[in-house]
């Protein structure tokens, strides 16, 4: 998907479903005060640190304080998305932000990785006043943090079936 930035649309470049260059434009108005940036730029570093902090429990194998922050993540996360949705005036085109291909094989320390990506590359675009950039990355990292609880859920449910 190409980015180019004109004024305050964005145009994509993409495949459409029938393997034909599509050319969308993404037109949102930023209708949000200094006090929003500041929440949404608060609550960025917060999903940031809590991340880290998933991928270090990851590492040690602590299970109960890795979902315990993974749970953190995807709060901070909504909490952000909640915020764009009362200041971006017209609604987006979200269809073409989620991962594509979907993951076949789902590994959640890669997941954490490709998150961590995103959110670094939220937090450049933040700084550079880019929110619709900040906006599509915050979506889809939270798409792959619901594609880890899911995965821990569904790990929840095969131990409980077992006992």
């Amino acid at each position: 998907m190409a980015f180019i930035m004109k004024g305050e649309c964005q145009k994509f470049l993409s495949l459409g479903e029938t393997n034909k260059k599509v050319e969308v434009v993404y037109c949102a108005k930023w209708v949000g005060t200094m006090a929003t940036n500041e929440k949404i730029s608060k609550s960025l570093k917060s999903a940031i640190t809590y991340l880290e902090n998933s991928i270090i429990a990851l590492n040690k194998g602590d299970e109960n304080y890795l979902a315990d922050n993974i749970w953190h993540v995807a709060a901070e996360l909504e909490y952000m998305l909640f915020l764009f949705s009362l200041t971006l005036q017209t609604e987006c085109d979200k269809s073409g932000w989620k991962p594509n291909p979907e993951p076949k094989k789902f590994e959640t320390g890669q997941t954490l990785a490709l998150v961590h990506d995103l959110l670094d590359k939220a937090e450049k675009s933040m700084v550079n006043e880019e929110f619709l950039d900040v906006y599509r990355n915050v979506y889809v990292a939270r798409h792959y943090i619901f594609k880890i609880q899911e995965d821990f859920a569904r790990k929840k449910r095969e131990v409980l079936r077992g006992k």
